[in-house]
């Protein structure tokens, strides 16, 4: 995984996946698993604020996409139904971020994980019927709530990103009195 970090401008970013292969990425050290959740988190944040038709609207998407692509590209070129194997392992937790990430990214930005993430999309899908899963899951608010009290919090830090607040009522309108 030589090479997956790069400095720029001061903010640490992932490069896409150069190392050669998955188990690279399972092999990662508490010091590059950190790195690469701090990447995943500032990237997220950073394209879920941006206004869409704002001018760091490309530079905060094409950092977003770097980031997700170390999972798509390990996921699609492993031909394993999870990142380390047949069997979900540490590295798969970070699907607690991912189930979260990609329906506010959606909301706020328009970016469908369906069409550029496909594969990070499935395993999170995978991940969420995994009986594990499920049992830490236990007791937690539905996925949806999850997602409407993210947008709110995200839209009460920065009230001037008025796309943030509308993805926060489109979330809103689309819970059901079930949930």
């Amino acid at each position: 995984c030589d090479g997956l970090f790069a400095m720029t401008d001061g903010a640490l970013l992932a490069r896409g996946p150069s190392f050669g292969a998955r188990e690279s990425l399972c092999k990662f050290s508490a010091e590059e698993h950190t790195k690469l959740e701090i990447v995943e988190r500032s990237s997220f944040l950073r394209f879920v604020i941006t206004d869409p038709d704002g001018l760091d609207a490309a530079e905060a998407k094409h950092a977003w996409e770097d980031s997700i692509s170390v999972f798509e590209d390990c996921l699609k070129s492993s031909g394993k139904l999870f990142l380390c194997g047949d069997r979900p392992g540490l590295l798969d937790a970070e699907v607690l971020f991912w189930r979260i990430a990609l329906p506010v990214v959606e909301l706020a930005v328009g970016w469908k994980s369906q069409e550029h993430a496909p594969h990070v999309r499935a395993w999170v899908e995978r991940m969420q019927k995994h009986r594990s899963f499920q049992l830490a899951l236990e007791g937690t608010l539905p996925l949806s709530d999850q997602v409407v009290l993210k947008l709110t919090d995200m839209s009460e830090a920065y009230p001037s990103s008025a796309h943030l607040h509308r993805a926060r009522d489109r979330a809103i309108g689309t819970l059901t009195p079930e949930e």
